[in-house]
């Protein structure tokens, strides 16, 4: 599939500066790692550690379930670097300089943020909410050697 056909199948809205810089590859610009700097306005991003979506139909990670737990090594390490990456690609929003929010947690959901998912007692809609009445919102957990991803205990995941 040619780079820009997934952006008018998903008829995507990307930065034109991105588009401009990348006119051989627009598809580039649907990765957000590379269209943020491109982006002007403030952001509020919510994200996943561990994407389910992205890993189990992109990366041919298996269909994980509460059965799946604890993880083989093998799959813990895979995770544990994709969390890694995407943690890395968050750098910039992180910084205390920059306007962006963010609301990271360590859990295997994709679009599923619900109420229940909290990190340090906030839910990604309390977060949204402080940081547009003007507050700093920077939330991205940080999982340890004995749980190194889905350590969130709100998260929680499907029993099949």
């Amino acid at each position: 599939m040619a780079s820009g056909a997934y952006n008018a199948l998903w008829q995507s809205m990307v930065p034109t500066r991105c588009l401009d810089a990348h006119k051989t590859d627009p598809g580039a610009c649907l990765l957000p790692q590379l269209s943020y700097s491109y982006v002007a306005s403030p952001l509020f991003i919510v994200v996943a550690q561990s994407d389910r979506v992205v890993l189990e139909y992109h990366n041919n990670v298996p269909l994980l379930t509460k059965a799946s737990l604890p993880l083989a090594p093998s799959l813990s390490t895979y995770m544990t670097a994709y969390a890694s990456n995407q943690t890395h690609d968050l750098q910039l929003a992180m910084k205390t300089s920059s306007p962006n929010g963010v609301f990271n947690p360590a859990c295997f959901v994709h679009t599923e943020f619900q109420k229940h998912i909290k990190i340090n007692g906030e839910n990604y809609l309390t977060a949204f909410l402080k940081w547009f009445q003007g507050a700093e919102v920077k939330l991205a957990e940080v999982c340890d050697g004995t749980k190194p991803v889905l350590c969130n205990p709100t998260c929680v995941l499907k029993s099949t």
